[in-house]
């Protein structure tokens, strides 16, 4: 249960309604709640995590620093506070480790500080809340087994062999068992221990009869029944159950395992995926909307673009990724709805759009028939379904979406016959406003396997979570030409790359997230220019996580090298924490509050 302080945190400075306020209104809000944000940071002594030794380690972004690692290695430190406090926090803290958390005072908000955290917070929050709602519809549906009526007819026999349903179970099995084997070959050469060996079944291959609209998620679910596998959890998982939400983040799992389950993963997904579009003969797809245009196209200048230019993306399993809090209040602007309606509806959109039973007469009733008019247009555009067939996608939104539309609502989609030789350009301009075509399940794999990638490439996690991570890397990185200025200038320096391959790769085996704080912290405390401090760093490091490495002697060569590797992945790993705990908190919020409104 959230305290008092908590609670008018969460109702005033993350009321959703905010994410659309203007930058003038936006800052004078944060004004107000900064105000009150510091008197709990007071309250916490919170400040007191960022005193110790700051004499060797003058400056905000180490002080941040040591905050935000104190906070994420000690949920003693964290009581009290509420989810979205500790989101908040979390994400000032990284983004801002050039600012004194511990002094939010009037003159921050003139360099936007706050907005930036508030903004970017706003964006994750925005992606998760859709993403939980279309996890939560697909898990329901997934949970009833029932066989599409699709499929009905698709049983075919040729004297004695079926060449129907039971002959596309045993191919579709045999191929993926087929990546299985090569997933679990991956993680034993790469040196990732297998507790039990991925079997795929002939049961667990049903899947494919079921409603299409969980095709976005098909391939996930073969992917993460062999994750599961392999980590040996001992326990069986219902189709239901693989999508289920991972809120847990352990300081003690090891960064080299998760890389190398989330790399393998991904090469798995798409092993599966190729399988199920060569096997699965009712799926069909069309050519989604290219990348977005950077500044201006000058190939283009003065002319509209081609239909092939505007639509050239193949995407396997496609989701559309509808921006709720921009199409809620274009809404809520088109159907003149007031703040109250305004912030409602921002909060239950995912919902509305993606729901089965999103409840027309309510909606009627608390924004008039001319919003759900509206929503129901969106709705198709948000069901995967639409977008299976072997047709254009001009000519897919004039057939389901236009010619199905209320006169009266109509303002707010393009008009496919008021300018033909526009109407490309224009559909693509209207769905790159509301919709992102995306591989739901790369963006699922980062929410429900049983781990969090906590070390390597940042695109393993979700969009505005790359940014966060981004961002924190650079502002604690220094520079190799910088350490050369700093340290043993006598002493040859040997980069990463020039490593010994086994040196490299026994450290990076050895990295938790409580090693990479731990590290990180010894550094801070470090004196700069000190040979001798920095070796002895090292070594207690080296002996206190297990390594088989031996101590390094002085003079070593490797010396500066070796610390290069290891602050560059501690921060790295602290990023990567920082990020899924965030991500866990905002889904422990929403559950939380599914289940009040249930």
């Amino acid at each position: 249960m959230m305290d008092e302080t908590g609670e008018k945190f969460f109702n005033s400075a993350f009321d959703l309604k905010n994410a659309n306020l203007s930058k003038r209104k936006l800052r004078e809000m944060i004004n107000q709640q900064m105000i009150e944000f510091q008197k709990n940071v007071e309250d916490r002594k919170i400040e007191e995590y960022g005193k110790i030794n700051l004499r060797k380690t003058e400056g905000h972004g180490n002080k941040n620093l040591r905050i935000l690692s104190a906070l994420l290695a000690e949920p003693s430190k964290r009581e009290g506070l509420s989810t979205d406090e500790l989101q908040f926090l979390y994400t000032r803290l990284v983004l801002e480790t050039k600012e004194d958390i511990t002094t939010i005072e009037r003159p921050s908000y003139d360099k936007e500080a706050d907005m930036k955290s508030y903004k970017l917070l706003f964006k994750i929050r925005d992606e998760n809340d859709y993403l939980f709602q279309a996890i939560s519809e697909m898990a329901r549906l997934l949970g009833r087994s029932e066989t599409s009526n699709e499929w009905n007819g698709y049983d075919k026999w040729v004297g004695d062999e079926n060449v129907g349903k039971e002959n596309l179970i045993k191919k579709i099995t045999e191929d993926i068992n087929k990546c299985y084997r090569r997933f679990e070959n991956e993680l034993r050469y790469r040196g990732v221990h297998v507790k039990k060996r991925p079997i795929f079944s002939k049961e667990r291959c049903n899947a494919v009869f079921m409603t299409p609209y969980i095709y976005p998620v098909l391939p996930l679910l073969f992917v993460l029944n062999a994750i599961y596998k392999v980590r040996g959890d001992g326990h069986k998982h219902d189709k239901a159950d693989l999508l289920k939400c991972n809120t847990f983040c352990s300081l003690t799992d090891n960064v080299y395992e998760t890389f190398v389950l989330s790399e393998a993963s991904e090469h798995l997904l798409e092993n599966v995926e190729d399988v199920l579009v060569a096997h699965l003969s009712l799926y069909k797809s069309t050519v989604f909307p290219a990348r977005k245009y950077r500044g201006i196209d000058l190939r283009y200048a003065g002319e509209p673009r081609s239909e092939r230019a505007l639509f050239n993306r193949h995407i396997a399993f496609v989701f559309p990724l509808c921006r709720a809090k921009k199409l809620a209040e274009d809404i809520a602007e088109e159907c003149s709805l007031d703040d109250k309606q305004a912030a409602e509806l921002s909060r239950n959109l995912p919902k509305y759009l993606l729901d089965k039973t999103y409840g027309e007469s309510k909606i009627k009733k608390k924004y008039g028939k001319k919003a759900l008019d509206i929503i129901k247009g969106f709705r198709i555009l948000a069901d995967p379904t639409t977008y299976y067939q072997n047709k254009k996608l001009t000519e897919i939104y004039k057939a389901d979406v236009w010619s199905k539309l209320k006169v009266s609502t109509k303002k707010m989609f393009v008009n496919p016959d008021a300018d033909l030789k526009n109407y490309p350009e224009e559909l693509y301009g209207f769905l790159g406003k509301y919709f992102e075509y995306i591989s739901l399940s790369k963006y699922v794999l980062f929410h429900s396997a049983p781990y969090y990638p906590l070390y390597g490439k940042e695109r393993a996690l979700p969009e505005h979570c790359r940014k966060l991570v981004h961002e924190f890397k650079n502002s604690c990185r220094k520079t190799e030409d910088e350490y050369k200025e700093e340290l043993f200038r006598d002493m040859k320096w040997e980069t990463v790359k020039e490593m010994r391959p086994s040196l490299k790769n026994e450290i990076l085996r050895s990295f938790t997230p409580k090693s990479a704080i731990d590290y990180l912290l010894a550094d801070l405390e470090r004196e700069p220019n000190d040979e001798s401090d920095m070796q002895h760093q090292i070594n207690i490091y080296l002996k206190n996580n297990n390594t088989a490495i031996s101590p390094l002697p002085s003079g070593s060569n490797e010396i500066c090298a070796v610390h290069k590797l290891m602050r560059k992945t501690a921060v790295n790993v602290v990023g990567h924490y920082a990020a899924a705990m965030i991500v866990s908190l905002h889904i422990q919020e929403l559950q939380r509050r599914n289940c009040e409104e249930e």
